[in-house]
């Protein structure tokens, strides 16, 4: 019987230590002391504290190019142009242009290629003004094709998640 009541009172000691933690992991250390006679209690708020998520322009596209060329197609200006005026218009925008080739040519080479063809895309929006800074290259070669040999001679702009 006293084993029981030993038992008894332990658990009993350790529920009550357990709320004591409890409490000390549920208050926010990072909140500030408020002297209750500065608090208006009758005071209506002004307005309503904005929530809303920031406005961030984000946006993909994918470049298209000839066989083994790492020249930017004069079909292809059209979306360069608006990807130049997008980042022009959010200096917040950071990109990476990923460099892609088919399967026809070496590893190497087609990695090659496809940094060329990453540059390309780059050296186009310096040149429209933006900073080359905000922009990360790479090269993915034949690594991760998308589809037809045609569709693989590509460059891809992501915005960045920083």
């Amino acid at each position: 019987m006293i084993k029981y009541l030993v038992w008894v009172f332990a658990l009993c000691l350790l529920a009550s230590c357990s709320k004591k933690f409890a409490k000390i992991y549920i208050e926010q250390p990072s909140m500030q002391q408020v002297a209750p006679d500065t608090i208006d209690f009758a005071a209506e708020p002004s307005s309503k504290p904005d929530i809303s998520p920031p406005q961030i322009a984000v946006f993909d596209r994918v470049i298209q190019f000839d066989f083994d060329r790492s020249v930017v197609r004069p079909d292809m200006l059209p979306i360069m142009r608006e990807s130049a005026r997008i980042m022009r218009d959010n200096p917040a925008i950071m990109i990476r242009a990923t460099g892609h080739t088919c399967d026809i040519g070496t590893v190497q080479y087609n990695h090659s290629l496809g940094l060329r063809r990453a540059v390309a895309v780059r050296d186009y929006l310096i040149a429209n003004g933006i900073d080359g800074k905000r922009i990360e290259i790479e090269s993915m070669g034949e690594s991760e094709p998308v589809g037809t040999r045609e569709q693989n001679r590509r460059c891809e702009i992501n915005t960045l998640w920083k």
